[in-house]
């Protein structure tokens, strides 16, 4: 019940019948809606306090098997936000002094009962005052619990600090900033910034930013790289200014949060971008390059077909076709990298391929580099285009031999990788599962974390002038990433490189290979007509000779429209 607002519920702890009738209608007559409860041994008392709530008690201090210490005590523990008033005759000075400081709320005489409505509209009075600050009080703390559970389970990083001058001084940090510290949040309190580990080049970029923030009077948020004893991480923080604190110091609130695997991301979708751009205009320059690879290719196959096996000029031929073969592989290259060029995927052992691609990359690098594979004992099968994997090693192996200008060892070796949460967590990247995983090694010079981030990214090179395209890698990169696999990087100076190539493995049952040996027979060549359409000019007088050559006869038609007017002029004779 409110101060005297609602009807009141009484217990009268009195063994006198008529001293309870007279208390009773003493406060009836004063105008009190009450309701009164005598209550006349202990056992009377101790069934009252079980019936309900009472908004207050009065009590005689002397009854019959009662004493009142232990009446008031038992009132107490079982109503302790209700006021318990003493209805008695005298009972000294001294006794009144004591009681009340046991927890009696006042005192009055029986031989004057005037100043009873006026002790119970106190007492009610200020037991509801009590009990109001009590509930608040207990809200408060209930509310401080609960923002405390919210901050501290919170993966962001919030907390208070000052500003003293060149020192930020921290007030609180919630459960979050004391991991990030390695501090318990009670040890954070009162510690500088740099007394709790911050950098000082971190710390000069606090304070710049909370000094803006101060003048500017309006919250900031920055973002900067944070070197931490597990790596460098990114954290993005917002800080905001509160109000003065004790000692009249500027106060502020600050919320930080890692954003690394964020950062990851944004570089990965950014090396993505470079690489497309970049793909479209090698595309464009890989087709017409190929258009005039093919000529020559073509004119010296010709030749070498008119030559004799021991014609001195046969071995330039050659050369000049090997010469070929390389430009071809590197027009292979840029059309894989503008992804113009179709991905034929097929399953594929990749020690195979490492075995018999093994001959070309020894020819590949120096003598004075220690070439070795170590394949897996199990066949390792991925979907992945054959010469697209052989582009791929064959990148990173002249990335390894111009990486070992003194000489050294590369390693190239296959293995079964199960990858888990803990490393695409750890990388940011990759997806669960088992992978063919290929590695290549060296013992070169190596990279500082400044060069390896930037080493997948288009004709980003560390070597001289004319002596790399900055191509290699990023081509890499690119041909991975289409087959639905990844490829990082583990390098330090003085320490070589090694580069793990992860595909998706895949289970296939090995057939036994039955090759059928056939013959190798040479063009038997004809005499009928054959109409050739090309736009190239050097293509089609390269068809045109070939064609030729094996006695054929060739009408040229220089597009599609010529072609469709040369077939009607010679439909007759026209077999092809």
């Amino acid at each position: 019940m409110n101060a005297m607002g609602d009807r009141m519920n009484l217990l009268i702890t009195e063994d006198d019948k008529a001293d309870f009738l007279l208390v009773e209608s003493h406060l009836k007559k004063h105008g009190l809606d009450i309701r009164c409860r005598q209550a006349a041994s202990m056992e009377d008392l101790a069934a009252a306090l079980d019936e309900g709530s009472w908004d207050a008690v009065l009590s005689d201090f002397s009854i019959p098997g009662m004493e009142f210490r232990e009446t008031l005590a038992l009132i107490k523990e079982r109503l302790p936000n209700v006021p318990i008033i003493l209805v008695s005759g005298s009972i000294g000075d001294e006794m009144a002094v004591d009681l009340l400081k046991e927890g009696l709320w006042d005192f009055v005489l029986k031989d004057n009962l005037a100043r009873l409505v006026p002790a119970l509209e106190r007492g009610l009075r200020e037991a509801a005052e009590t009990r109001a600050r009590r509930d608040a009080e207990s809200a408060l703390q209930e509310s401080r619990a609960t923002l405390q559970s919210f901050y501290d389970s919170s993966s962001l990083m919030m907390g208070v600090a000052e500003l003293d001058g060149e020192d930020i001084i921290a007030v609180y940090g919630n459960a979050s900033a004391g991991r990030f510290f390695q501090f318990g949040t009670e040890k954070i309190s009162g510690r500088t910034a740099i007394e709790l580990g911050i950098p000082p080049e971190v710390n000069r970029l606090w304070l710049e930013h909370i000094r803006h923030c101060w003048n500017e009077g309006a919250p900031i948020r920055f973002e900067y790289e944070h070197p931490a004893p597990w790596g460098k991480q990114w954290l993005a923080a917002t800080v905001a200014f509160i109000g003065e604190g004790r000692r009249g110091r500027p106060r502020f609130s600050f919320v930080a949060e890692d954003i690394t695997e964020h950062k990851k991301l944004e570089e990965q979708l950014l090396q993505s971008q470079k690489i497309e751009a970049i793909g479209l205009l090698a595309g464009g320059v890989a087709h017409d390059f190929n258009n005039i690879l093919s000529a020559i290719v073509g004119y010296a196959q010709l030749t070498q077909m008119k030559m004799q096996e021991d014609d001195p000029l046969r071995s330039y031929i050659e050369h000049i076709l090997e010469s070929c073969n390389r430009a071809s592989v590197l027009t292979q290259s840029l059309l894989a990298f503008s992804r113009k060029q179709p991905i034929r995927l097929e399953a594929i052992d990749l020690n195979e391929v490492i075995r018999k691609f093994e001959k070309f990359l020894l020819r590949l690098i120096r003598e004075d580099i220690a070439f070795k594979t170590a394949c897996a004992k199990t066949p390792l099968f991925a979907m992945a285009d054959k010469g697209q994997v052989e582009q791929v090693l064959m990148n990173l192996a002249t990335n390894a031999r111009d990486a070992m200008p003194n000489g050294g060892k590369l390693l190239i070796e296959t293995k079964i990788a199960t990858l888990h949460q803990e490393f695409i967590k750890a990388h940011g990247y990759g997806k669960t599962g088992e992978y063919a995983v290929i590695e290549v090694s060296d013992t070169g010079t190596g990279m500082d974390a400044r060069t390896r981030g930037r080493i997948f990214e288009p004709f980003f090179t560390t070597k001289e002038s004319g002596k790399g395209t900055g191509l290699g890698l990023s081509m890499a990169y690119g041909i991975v990433k289409k087959h639905d696999g990844f490829i990082n990087v583990y390098s330090e100076p003085g320490k070589g490189t090694t580069f793990n190539i992860y595909l998706p493995l895949i289970r296939v049952e090995r057939e036994s290979e039955q090759r059928k040996e056939e013959d190798a027979m040479p063009p038997r060549g004809g005499m009928e007509t054959i109409l050739v359409a090309e736009d190239d000019a050097a293509l089609r007088r390269l068809n045109k000779a070939t064609l030729s050559h094996f006695g054929y006869t060739i009408i040229e038609a220089i597009d599609g429209a010529d072609a469709v007017a040369r077939f009607l002029e010679n439909r007759e004779i026209i077999r092809l």
